[in-house]
């Protein structure tokens, strides 16, 4: 009875000491599993950081600082991508190209930082007459250019006249005052193989014809 006795007792000890182990393990699987999702929390974290840091470094690099809007480069890329979706579903593209009168006349007058305010402003009121499909770019100074998917001349002549229109008629905030700004404004249409450069040739010699002419009004390409 005694050697029984003992060998249940050497038994419940061996379930014991099975037992400890056993939550020993648990918890030293639950710690492993509890880095682990720290460490996978922390890894997504740093991920988000980059896609952040990354799209950032996009945008910097697409977006014009001054204006919010398309720079040069990015325009130049969206537009090629429109020419090619125009040419290849047979779609029409028109072309604008936007110049502030008398820009240097503002700079000389009131300084740089007001005529920083005015290119800023004049931005936004672009915007107010495009569509969200519309490409915008600040093409350099104070020209901007803008490209008009699915838009055929004459249709491109009534935004560039809104334009025109709605420049004459809006006083821009400029610090603490107000200044009236006009805009001559050049259209031309995608013909057949022509590319960017001469689709933008184009509308800038129209845009000069609109300058020539008294400026504060637009003008479409003509062949010569």
């Amino acid at each position: 009875r005694e050697y029984h006795e003992k060998q249940r007792r050497e038994e419940v000890a061996r379930c014991l000491q099975l037992l400890n182990a056993a939550l020993r393990r648990e918890n030293e699987l639950k710690e492993q599993l509890s880095d682990l999702e720290k460490e996978i929390a922390e890894r997504k974290r740093i991920e988000k950081a980059l896609r952040l840091r990354e799209e950032q470094y996009r945008q910097l690099a697409a977006i014009d600082p001054l204006t919010g809007i398309n720079n040069r480069r990015h325009f130049f890329e969206l537009a090629q991508s429109e020419i090619n979706r125009a040419r290849r579903f047979n779609h029409s593209l028109a072309m604008i190209m936007v110049d502030i009168d008398h820009f240097k006349k503002i700079n000389d007058t009131f300084g740089h930082h007001r005529g920083d305010l005015v290119l800023k402003r004049c931005s936004e009121l672009i915007k107010k007459c495009l569509r969200d499909m519309d490409v915008v770019g600040r093409y350099g100074g104070e020209e901007f250019s803008i490209l008009l998917p699915e838009t055929n001349l004459e249709q491109g002549a009534k935004v560039a006249e809104r334009l025109v229109q709605l420049f004459r008629e809006t006083p821009l905030k400029v610090g603490q005052g107000e200044a009236f700004v006009t805009i001559s404004v050049g259209v031309s249409e995608l013909r057949g193989e022509m590319d960017l450069d001469t689709l933008i040739d184009e509308a800038d010699h129209a845009m000069y014809t609109a300058k020539r002419a008294g400026r504060d009004r637009h003008e479409t390409w003509k062949s010569p």
